[in-house]
């Protein structure tokens, strides 16, 4: 795996984890 492959998941790993803090967060409001 090259640099740029592993940054590529690292970013994709970062985006999912804040999806799912705002669909918790969205959770809580309901």
């Amino acid at each position: 795996m090259t640099t740029f492959d592993i940054k590529k998941y690292e970013l994709l790993i970062e985006s999912t984890t804040k999806m799912i803090e705002e669909l918790k967060n969205m959770a809580e409001k309901i």
